[in-house]
């Protein structure tokens, strides 16, 4: 038996454990939803997701181990420039392939939900794969380009110039949605995480989950803020 090494886990997910050539997730709410569409993406022949390989004798989850790095949030250490054209375009490979399927619903696709580079495995610095499927629901592929655009592009500190590029090679790279759908999608999924980020700091039950909730909000305002403060220049970069 392959000992257990402790890995970081997902939001929604209590353990997170490496055994082997496999990751076992604490099972929850989610698990019945996130295992029919990593199925369907495996069968459907996409790589850039983990495969779902059933329960193990504790009840957890048991998903395929993909080896490589991740790009911590907040920098970026482990991606290289290529990297932004290369996720939006497995994002949208995985939009093409989860639209009109019965996962859907009457939505336009499978959207993941939380597609930051820190749920993303990287390697040579260039992104292979996506984890963390906790949040993929039914939704719209602009919900979820937004967000990537968000949390992929936009580092406060950096130069404007470099966040601009960023997003023109992501943009580009997806294919589908004019600067403007951008802009407003990624302002859009700002006030959205303002709003979760808020319930949790509502919800907190110690100091240590006030804290982290009151950082995190602080962070999504400062976004917010930087974001319509620049929006003509990203706007006509990505154009």
């Amino acid at each position: 038996m392959n000992p257990e090494q402790r890995l970081e886990g997902g939001f929604l997910t209590d353990e997170v454990v490496q055994v082997g050539g496999t990751v076992r997730r604490t099972a929850g709410s989610h698990s019945t939803f996130t295992a029919g569409i990593l199925n369907y993406l495996h069968d459907a022949g996409f790589a850039a997701a983990p495969q779902y390989l059933g329960r193990d004798e504790q009840e957890r989850d048991i998903l395929e181990f993909i080896p490589g790095n991740i790009s911590e949030r907040g920098n970026t250490i482990g991606r290289n420039e290529n990297s932004y054209a290369v996720a939006a375009t497995l994002l949208r490979t995985m939009h093409d392939l989860t639209a009109g399927c019965a996962l859907a619903g009457c939505e336009e696709c499978v959207i993941h939900g939380d597609i930051g580079p820190f749920n993303t495995i990287f390697r040579d610095e260039v992104p292979v794969a996506f984890i963390d499927w906790d949040f993929c629901r039914p939704g719209q592929r602009l919900s979820d380009v937004g967000y990537m655009a968000w949390q992929w592009c936009l580092l406060i500190g950096d130069t404007v110039e470099d966040e601009a590029r960023r997003l023109s090679s992501l943009n580009a790279a997806y294919g589908l949605f004019t600067a403007e759908q951008l802009l407003d999608a990624m302002l859009k999924t700002q006030e959205k995480n303002i709003a979760y980020t808020l319930q949790r700091l509502n919800l907190a039950s110690n100091t240590q989950a006030r804290e982290s909730a009151e950082d995190a909000l602080d962070w999504a305002r400062r976004c917010r803020e930087h974001t319509q403060r620049h929006a003509d220049l990203y706007v006509t970069a990505m154009r």
